[in-house]
C-alpha cells in the first residue's frame, strides 16, 4: 500500500523556479500578513497547519531532490549532491537510491551536514521511542522503505531500507511492496534532521541502519524535540533561522549565513522575516495601510476587488486547491451516505461560488483545483460520469426515503414531504423520534464561508426535512480539537479549503488506513481505498495511465461524498510597491517556497 504525506512532501522537497540578479543581501525587513494564526509546530510530523509550514520550509533545506515550481517534476537537486543518485533493483524488485552529497554544507550553528544527518531522520523518527501517535500523529518518514513496519513495531533495532555507508554517502531501499508508485522518487525524497542538537551522542551499529544508542538515549532524544525543539528550532538548514515565534502568533527570522541555496545555489537576499496574521478580513485594508508587505492566498472576490482597486502589486493564478464543508463519516447521521448527498442537493453551490468568489472561481464536483493538469485534460469525461449535486429538493427527498428517517417526531406518522418548506420547522426522524439532524461547526477566521453556511443551509436543508445546526467558533478548536476527535464534540461538518502540493496523492485524506491520521472524513471504503491504490501505483512516467486512474477515483469519491466540494477559483497575492519577484510564485509554490525570488525595493 503506497502512501504519502503532504507535510512530508512540504518538508523534504524543495520547490524552485525562475532565477533573478539580485543577490545582495540587504537589512530590509519582508512583513507577511497571514488571515489565520500559526499554531507554532516547526517540526514536521506535528501539526499540518499552513502557515506552520510556511516557517518551516524557511528553516529547511538541504533536500536531495526538489519540486520544479513550474512542470512539477521531481528532480535530483545537484547542489546538494556530488553525483546523480544510483538506482538498483534487486531480484525480489526492492529498488534501492544511492546519495552521494556534496562536502562543505552547514547548518546555521556550523557543524557539518553530513549523510549522518540524513539517515538519522529516518532511523530517529520511525523509532517506536520518538513516535507517538498522540502528538507525532502526522509522522511517516520512512514509511515506504524496506523494513519500515519491522522496525517502527520494535520488533527489530534495525531499519532495513536505511544504511548510512560514509561520512557523504547514504543509500535508502524502496519496498517492493509499495511499487510502482507515480511519484517514485518523492519515497527517497531524503532532507538532514540535525543530529549534532536533537541527538549528540547518536551512534549508529556497525552496518549503518540502526542505532547502537540505549533506547533511554533516544527517548532523551525524543523528550527533547517533543518539548522543546518543534516550539523553538535551535538551527537551521534552510534560507533562514527562526529567531523568534512570541505569543502574538508574530514569527521573526533572520538570514542563514551558512545556507547553500537552491537547486541552483540562489540565495535569499532578504534579511529579515516577520509573519504574523490580522482578521482575514483586514488582510487587503493591512496591505494598504502598510501593516505588512505581502499577503497571499486571497480567495474572497470582495478583497480581490479591493486589492485590485488599491492598485497593488498582484500575482494571480489558478488555485490548486478547493473550498468544501467536510463530513464526519463515522458520526451520526452524516455515516448515511444518502444523508451526505443529500445534503449535496440543498446547497446552491452556485451561489456560493459568486458569494465567496466574486466571479473568479466556479464549482468544482470532487476533491481537485482548477490548476490541476490532470482535471483539466479530463474534465469532460469526469462530468459525464459524476453526480451533478445541484440544489434539487426533489432527489434529496427521494435519498432521504432510503434511510430509516422517514417519520414524524412520534416515530410513527410517515413523513410527508409536501409539509417541508426552506427555513420550515417539518423535520425527518426516525422510528425511535431522533431528528434528522446534523451539526456544523465553522470558524470565525473562515467567516465569509461560514456565514454563508451559516445564513444558507439551516434554511435550504429544511426543505427537505433534515435539520442542519450551525455553531460558530475559532480554527485551533476545529482542527486541533473537534476535527480530530481529541475533544468529544457533537460536529459531524466542518468548512474549509484542501491546497495541494505538486505531489497528488489522496492516500492519507481519504484511505481507510488513515482513519483520524489525515482521512479526518474517516471515510472507510474498499472501492475508495481501490480506486486511490490504483491511482498512486501508475508507472511513473506513464501519464495517460494516471489521468485515466484519477478520473475513477474521483467518480468513486464523487458517489461515497465524504466532503462536498463548493468551489476553487483563482488566488490573488498582493503586494506593496516595494516587493519584486511576485510573478516567481505558482499554483504549486507560495512565497516561502520562492523566497530566493522574492526581493524589497526599498
Amino acid at each position: 500500500m503506497k502512501k504519502l504525506l503532504t507535510l512530508l512532501v512540504v518538508g523534504l522537497l524543495v520547490l524552485a523556479g525562475c532565477s533573478s540578479d539580485k543577490d545582495q543581501v540587504t537589512d530590509a525587513t519582508l512583513t507577511v500578513i497571514n488571515g489565520a494564526p500559526m499554531v507554532g509546530d516547526f517540526v514536521s510530523g506535528y501539526g499540518n497547519n499552513s502557515y506552520d509550514t510556511g516557517v518551516r520550509t524557511l528553516i529547511n533545506g538541504e533536500g536531495v531532490y526538489y519540486v520544479d515550481a513550474v512542470t512539477t517534476e521531481v528532480l535530483p537537486n545537484m547542489n546538494v549532491l556530488a553525483e546523480e543518485p544510483t538506482i538498483e533493483e534487486d531480484e525480489a524488485g526492492n529498488v534501492t537510491y544511492t546519495f552521494k552529497l556534496k562536502e562543505g554544507h552547514k547548518w546555521s550553528n556550523d557543524a557539518d551536514i553530513t549523510a549522518l544527518d540524513y539517515v538519522f531522520s529516518y532511523l530517529f523518527r520511525a523509532n517506536p521511542a520518538y513516535y507517538d501517535s498522540a502528538v507525532t500523529r502526522y509522522e511517516s518518514t520512512g514509511y515506504d522503505l524496506l523494513g519500515y513496519a519491522a522496525y517502527r513495531n520494535g520488533e527489530t533495532d534495525v531499519f532495513e531500507g536505511v544504511k548510512l555507508i560514509d561520512d557523504y554517502t547514504f543509500a535508502l531501499t524502496i519496498d517492493a511492496a509499495n511499487l510502482p508508485y507515480y511519484y517514485e522518487r518523492v519515497f527517497v525524497a531524503a532532507a538532514p534532521d540535525p543530529t549534532n542538537v536533537w541527538m549528540p551522542n547518536a551512534e549508529l551499529n556497525a552496518d549503518g541502519n540502526g542505532f547502537a544508542n540505549s533506547t533511554d538515549d533516544i527517548t532523551a532524544a525524543a523528550k527533547l524535540v517533543k518539548e522543546t525543539e518543534r516550539f523553538s528550532p535551535s538551527v537551521s538548514s534552510g534560507p533562514y533561522i527562526l529567531d523568534n515565534y512570541d505569543s502574538n502568533n508574530v514569527a521573526s527570522l533572520s538570514i542563514n549565513p551558512n545556507y547553500s541555496g537552491d537547486h541552483e545555489g540562489k540565495k535569499p537576499t532578504i534579511g529579515k522575516i516577520v509573519v504574523k496574521n490580522v482578521e482575514s478580513s483586514l488582510l487587503i485594508d493591512a496591505i494598504i495601510g502598510g501593516e505588512g508587505d505581502l499577503t497571499t492566498g486571497v480567495i474572497d472576490g470582495a478583497d480581490i476587488k479591493k486589492g485590485r482597486e488599491a492598485e497593488l502589486s498582484r500575482a494571480a493564478f489558478a488555485r490548486n486547491a478547493y473550498g468544501k464543508i467536510l463530513f464526519n463519516t463515522q458520526k451520526g447521521t452524516t455515516a448515511i451516505k444518502e444523508v451526505r448527498q443529500a445534503i449535496g442537493y440543498l446547497v446552491d453551490r452556485g451561489e456560493f461560488v459568486e458569494a465567496i468568489t466574486g466571479g473568479y472561481g466556479k464549482v468544482v464536483d470532487g476533491p481537485y483545483g482548477l490548476a490541476m493538469s490532470f482535471y483539466n485534460n479530463k474534465s469532460e469525461e469526469i462530468t459525464s460520469q459524476i453526480h451533478q449535486y445541484n440544489y434539487n429538493p426533489e432527489i434529496a427527498n427521494e435519498l432521504l426515503d432510503k434511510t430509516d428517517y422517514v417519520f414524524e417526531a412520534d416515530g410513527v406518522t410517515p413523513f410527508d414531504a409536501t409539509k417541508a418548506s426552506e427555513g420550515g420547522s417539518y423535520f425527518r426522524h426516525n422510528a425511535a423520534g431522533e431528528v434528522l439532524e446534523v451539526n456544523h461547526y465553522g470558524t470565525v477566521e473562515a467567516s465569509t464561508v461560514t456565514d454563508l453556511i451559516n445564513s444558507s443551509l439551516p434554511n435550504t436543508t429544511a426543505a427537505a426535512g433534515l435539520k442542519y445546526t450551525v455553531t460558530i467558533g475559532d480554527w485551533t478548536t476545529m482542527t486541533g480539537s473537534y476535527m480530530v476527535e481529541d475533544v468529544e464534540n457533537p460536529y459531524q461538518g466542518y468548512n474549509f479549503a484542501t491546497s495541494y502540493s505538486a505531489i497528488y496523492d489522496p492516500t492519507q485524506s481519504f484511505h481507510s488506513d488513515f482513519d483520524l491520521l489525515g482521512n479526518w472524513s474517516r471515510i472507510v471504503d474498499p472501492t475508495l481505498d481501490a480506486a486511490i491504490e490504483a491511482l498512486v501505483g501508475v508507472e511513473p512516467g506513464n501519464t495517460e495511465g494516471f489521468e485515466n486512474a484519477f478520473v475513477d477515483y474521483v467518480v468513486a469519491w464523487n458517489d461515497l461524498l465524504p466532503e462536498l466540494p463548493l468551489y476553487s477559483n483563482e488566488v490573488y497575492s498582493f503586494a506593496t510597491g516595494r516587493v519584486s519577484g511576485l510573478d516567481s510564485m505558482t499554483p504549486t509554490a507560495d512565497w516561502y517556497d520562492q523566497i530566493v525570488h522574492l526581493s524589497i525595493v526599498e
